[in-house]
């Protein structure tokens, strides 16, 4: 890796030096920036797939919400669940950190090559001698490139720069950085507060202090050198255009299409009385009409009771159906008319019909119980 970031900022410094003083500190500059530019545009494929995993987790936050809503007692279904809808919906939330990952390496190692450079030192990573001597001699605004906060005076008269204007420019380009920092972090944070719970909110504020304090710790008390400080300030400020290129062209045209797409038509509502048809996972798949409620656009295919409902008082059942008000089949015979029912027996008093009863019994006493004997008991009985 070394060798690969060595290679790069050779390349660059040879291109600027082809029209600007090859030793003087602009050309190694340029260089360096350009290194962070080649590094980033190689990662955009990355950040945009970083960006619609963004945008997908936003629009999952209500469901989200709701699963930690249902789940609030249990964090292992609460993380279970919350791993099943990331996958149905594609989602990885790891694929943010894939560019910060990938950064670190070339971070660290333009880091070694920069800490590596210091007055006698022979050629280093593939670089000749005078490559490494023009990175050593070449000065940014009076500061040179491999110099710190906490370099000495005696390595700084060395590389016949002064010890106070050199500190003077590096504090102020740590403070620039620590600016561009913050600045980053807020853009980030304003365009998801929105999406945000409570937790991910106090976490998302704390990163705006943490970060750019953490890097005016390291630069005053590790001691960065310039150049690693050239690197973080170009790395902002290409984090900085490129979210507001996304915000501004990308969103924006995700949201006009996204309003010009229908919504997805709703699914007809089911009819009156239908019962939904589940899967073997229990999710509903369709609905089918209920078999006690008939609906009213499909006709009734169940045959007819054989008895009629029981009454409310008695539970007996009523009289069934005789089949008068039934529709007869077409091409049926005809049935015969249905004989007339005998002629009542008149009462005694002529006011309604009395009903004879059968041989062999009396009428029924005061309870309302009918009873049935033998006449030949009765007589017994009376003797």
């Amino acid at each position: 890796m070394y060798y690969l970031i060595s290679k790069v900022l050779l390349f660059w410094h040879w291109l600027f030096s082809q029209f600007l003083d090859a030793n003087g500190g602009w050309s190694w500059a340029l260089a360096i920036g350009f290194l962070v530019i080649t590094i980033r545009v190689i990662l955009f494929p990355l950040f945009v797939k970083q960006y619609h995993s963004m945008r997908a987790m936003q629009t999952l936050q209500p469901q989200v919400a709701a699963l930690k809503k249902k789940h609030a007692n249990d964090r292992q279904a609460q993380a279970q669940a919350m791993m099943a809808l990331q996958k149905e919906a594609g989602v990885n939330p790891l694929g943010g950190c894939l560019p910060l990952v990938v950064q670190a390496p070339v971070f660290i190692s333009l880091y070694h090559v920069l800490r590596r450079l210091r007055p006698g030192a022979s050629a280093l990573y593939g670089w000749s001698d005078g490559q490494t001597k023009s990175a050593i001699d070449a000065k940014f605004f009076g500061a040179p490139i491999p110099a710190s906060f906490r370099s000495t005076d005696a390595f700084l008269r060395a590389l016949h720069a002064s010890p106070g204007s050199t500190r003077f420019v590096i504090a102020i380009l740590l403070l620039v950085s620590c600016v561009a920092t913050f600045a980053t972090q807020w853009q980030n944070y304003s365009r998801n507060k929105d999406n945000l719970d409570g937790q991910q909110a106090m976490i998302q504020r704390l990163m705006l202090v943490v970060i750019p304090i953490g890097l005016a710790f390291s630069g005053l008390v590790f001691g960065l050198p310039l150049g690693v400080l050239l690197y973080w300030l170009t790395n902002n400020l290409w984090t900085m255009g490129q979210q507001f290129y996304m915000l501004t062209r990308v969103t924006a045209k995700l949201d006009a299409a996204a309003a010009a797409t229908p919504p997805p038509a709703a699914p007809p509502a089911p009819k009156p009385g239908a019962r939904p048809v589940r899967d073997n996972r229990g999710r509903i798949v369709s609905t089918r009409p209920s078999l006690a409620t008939p609906t009213g656009d499909a006709p009734d295919s169940r045959p007819p009771p054989r008895w009629g409902p029981r009454t409310a008082r008695t539970g007996r059942d009523k009289t069934p159906d005789t089949g008068r008000n039934q529709t007869p089949d077409p091409g049926a015979a005809p049935e015969p008319p249905a004989s007339p029912p005998p002629p009542a027996t008149p009462s005694g008093d002529g006011s309604r019909p009395a009903n004879k009863p059968p041989p062999g019994t009396r009428p029924a006493v005061a309870t309302g119980k009918q009873r049935s004997r033998p006449a030949a008991k009765r007589k017994k009985k009376r003797r």
